[in-house]
């Protein structure tokens, strides 16, 4: 007579540093929308968390628009042109850390367009100011409350523009001056 035992194979998983659960999931809005990024982790806790502007290697701290930069949800309210780019987390406890892939929040074109700084007009972010850039040096530089218009020239400006605090355009726009 055989032995009552089973053929069972068991496989015992031991999670040490956290393991992602579910990621942040990139963005696209419009100016002045809030939005929240969102990440769970499984494994030993308790965690921490430390959210990153991944494109300019800067850990986020919290700000008047900038919310939870240290939670598992990451809010920025009332985004502007200077917000777009990619974010991560880190997710840390007492056996190491785990960072996500890079996410973007990206405007819709239709209501402003983030660009790539360096490649042409855009906008860049100098020490938490926008500055507006262009490389042709005959550019007029005009500005908008909205896309529609009405478009008006900002005198005197050049390439690196930076806004004053009575500029409430929210869009700028490059037109090339006409030939002599």
């Amino acid at each position: 007579m055989g032995s009552p035992g089973t053929n069972d194979t068991w496989e015992l998983a031991a999670i040490d540093k956290p393991l992602i659960n579910e990621a942040p999931v990139g963005q696209t809005l419009r100016l002045g929308e809030t939005t929240h990024f969102r990440v769970t982790a499984l494994g030993p806790g308790p965690f921490t968390h430390q959210w990153y502007r991944t494109d300019r290697a800067q850990p986020l701290a919290d700000n008047d628009r900038f919310q939870g930069s240290h939670t598992d949800t990451l809010t920025i309210t009332d985004t502007q042109v200077i917000d777009g780019g990619y974010y991560h987390v880190e997710v840390r406890n007492l056996c190491g850390a785990t960072q996500t892939q890079p996410v973007a929040l990206e405007y819709n074109p239709q209501f402003g367009v983030r660009s790539t700084p360096g490649f042409g007009f855009g906008a860049e972010n100098e020490g938490g100011r926008l500055v507006v850039v262009w490389p042709e040096e005959n550019a007029v530089l005009e500005q908008a409350d909205s896309l529609a218009g009405p478009w008006e020239v900002v005198e005197r400006a050049v390439s690196p523009y930076l806004p004053g605090a009575g500029v409430r355009a929210r869009f700028f726009r490059r037109r090339l001056a006409s030939g002599p």
